[in-house]
């Protein structure tokens, strides 16, 4: 998909995870996009993964391997892509009002992204084939609460022959 999105000049957006620990006003501003599937989630102790600085935070060799000199690498404070960045804005700037969704965690980030970004007027493609979670049942549960959300839920061949 990373090619083909170059060859049509869609840019390309990679987000890494750092997520800090939370103060009680920045977690009632996020709770809004929490999915409702999560239930109440307490991030008051140090977070154990995407931690700065670890090998969790890192990109994934194989998705580094694809990453070009002109893409775009922003990070991400929390679950959803456009939290406590500037994400919103550069996709304004670049007149994108549709985005194509990917990720890692279809259940949580992916979603969450989803939600957030419908809330701020963007349309979502996902690409279920380029999203994934631990286990089948959550990957699965992404995407049908996306699905419910008002996204667009494809496969890349889908997306591919489509532009055909």
């Amino acid at each position: 998909m990373v090619p083909w999105c170059r060859n049509n000049k869609i840019p390309i957006i990679w987000v890494k995870a750092d997520y800090p620990v939370l103060t009680k006003e920045q977690k009632e501003d996020i709770r809004k996009y929490l999915p409702s599937h999560l239930g109440t989630h307490d991030n008051s102790k140090k977070p154990t993964c995407c931690l700065k600085d670890t090998y969790g935070q890192e990109f994934y060799p194989l998705v580094f391997e694809l990453m070009d000199k002109n893409d775009i690498i922003l990070t991400k404070r929390w679950y959803s892509a456009f939290m406590r960045n500037n994400l919103e804005d550069k996709l304004k700037e670049m007149g994108i009002n549709n985005i194509l969704v990917s990720g890692v965690a279809t259940h949580v980030c992916v979603y969450s992204t989803i939600l957030h970004s419908r809330e701020l007027g963007f349309k979502n493609t996902l690409i279920k084939d380029c999203c994934n979670s631990k286990r089948e049942k959550h990957h699965n549960l992404g995407i049908y609460k996306a699905r419910s959300d008002g996204a667009l839920i494809i496969t890349t061949d889908e997306l591919l022959k489509d532009q055909e």
